[in-house]
């Protein structure tokens, strides 16, 4: 029965593959052709800082893990964070947090407290977006200011709207009487299905762990001090990348591409897409041919894409593997 239900699992992951590729088959073509025009040390360099990224996470998954379970190293941590990558790239950034806990629960971590924890990492994550896209904003030379002056009102309300979020993600984690009255209008949504009942239930329980692994966690400050650090280090790693192809193909100074790259990351955040994806092209796409032109920028959105999203995937993929059989093996 157990080998009928694993062949059955490797059918539906083969299924989602061959959906994702055919989904994916129109920017493929376009994303080898960029490729095979760049030498290859600006290939190998991106992909070094790919790596450096989901190295930086799993010493971040590493670190909310620690107090759960003593022996969970830094490389288990690299694992997951690449497996994870796995699972986001095949469901569209959907069934990443959940393969993350899954996995975090495979290692001996109770399933609430993998739960809980990855939800803080997930809102200390998106408050470094935030205040890395806002610092980023706010440093901007005059020369840049001049050249994204037809977007300032829109740079300014999707700032706005990440500094609400920000301060709303600080609130539920903290305070109790602000995530009670989250709770009460939520409930006073008339819902009817039984699925969305269910959800809105899963949201209190949510909440509820967010709130005990966050309390737990600020009196640390110190580790809550290294999350924030590695968080900078890690999207700094992501930023780097277009900045260093945007070098090849424009000579566009890599601050600017850097600071102009974290405000599309924050404006991307605050747009209904799943992951950013399509979002951040749009954003990006926007903001960048301003600098340069709009092909040099639509080459450049397609080859960070590769290099953040179908080479992790690539990984992750004999992670899972090499997963699979051992848990295999353990049952």
């Amino acid at each position: 029965m157990k080998k009928h239900i694993r062949i059955r699992r490797w059918i539906i992951v083969l299924a989602i593959t061959l959906i994702v590729t055919i989904y994916y088959r129109g920017t493929l073509g376009d994303i080898l052709f960029e490729i095979g025009n760049l030498p290859a040390s600006i290939t190998i360099i991106s992909l070094l800082f790919t790596t450096i990224f989901y190295i930086i996470e799993g010493k971040l998954i590493q670190f909310v893990a620690s107090r759960h379970s003593k022996g969970f190293t830094w490389k288990q941590g690299t694992e997951v964070a690449y497996i994870s990558s796995f699972y986001r790239f095949l469901t569209m950034g959907a069934a990443a947090g959940p393969a993350e806990v899954y996995y975090l629960h495979q290692e001996d971590i109770p399933l609430s407290r993998a739960t809980g924890m990855c939800l803080v990492k997930y809102i200390i994550h998106k408050i470094t977006v935030a205040v890395y896209g806002i610092i980023s904003y706010l440093a901007l030379s005059k020369e840049m200011k001049s050249i994204l002056r037809p977007y300032r009102f829109y740079i300014s309300i999707g700032t706005l709207i990440m500094v609400l979020f920000t301060i709303i993600l600080i609130a539920v984690c903290t305070s109790k009487k602000f995530s009670k009255l989250i709770l009460w209008l939520v409930k006073k949504i008339p819902v009817k299905k039984a699925g969305l009942q269910r959800r809105l239930g899963d949201l209190g329980k949510s909440i509820i762990l967010l709130q005990e692994e966050s309390t737990v966690l600020l009196k640390d400050k110190k580790k809550i001090l290294w999350i924030f650090i590695l968080n900078i280090g890690k999207q700094t790693c992501y930023y780097l990348i277009p900045a260093i192809f945007l070098y090849h193909r424009s000579k566009i100074r890599a601050l600017n591409a850097i600071t102009l790259m974290a405000i599309c990351n924050m404006l991307a955040g605050v747009l209904p897409a799943p992951s950013g994806i399509g979002s951040l092209e749009f954003v990006f796409l926007q903001l960048f041919q301003t600098l340069t032109e709009t092909d040099v920028a639509a080459s450049v959105i397609l080859l960070y894409r590769f290099v953040t999203w179908m080479m992790p995937f690539a990984i992750g993929g004999i992670f899972v593997l090499f997963q699979k059989k051992r848990i295999n093996r353990n049952t």
